[in-house]
C-alpha cells in the first residue's frame, strides 16, 4: 500500500496514514494504523510518503515495514 504520513505515535504504537484504496480491503481515507515494533518509525517524519506491509489477521491488523518514496524535485516557480 502507499500512503502519507500525517502524525506519529510511537507512545501509542500508532501511525496516521493518508492512504489509497486497499484493493478488496478498504477505501481510501486517513486512519491510525498499529505498529508493533515502533523502531521501523525512527527515520519516518510527517509528510513522507510511504509504501507500507499490512498484515491482517481475523481479530488484528498491523503495519510490519515501511519504505520511504522518493519525493518528485520541487517544479520551478512559473514565470512572473
Amino acid at each position: 500500500m502507499r500512503g502519507v504520513i500525517k502524525e506519529l505515535r510511537p507512545e501509542s504504537k500508532e501511525v496516521v496514514i493518508k492512504h489509497d484504496d486497499i484493493c478488496g480491503y478498504m477505501d481510501a481515507m486517513t486512519m491510525p494504523f498499529a505498529v508493533r515494533d515502533t523502531s521501523i518509525m525512527k527515520d519516518l517524519r510527517v509528510v513522507d510518503g510511504v509504501k507500507f506491509l499490512l498484515k491482517v489477521t481475523k481479530d488484528d491488523g498491523w503495519i510490519e515495514r515501511f519504505d520511504k518514496l522518493k519525493s518528485a524535485p520541487a517544479a520551478p516557480p512559473p514565470p512572473y
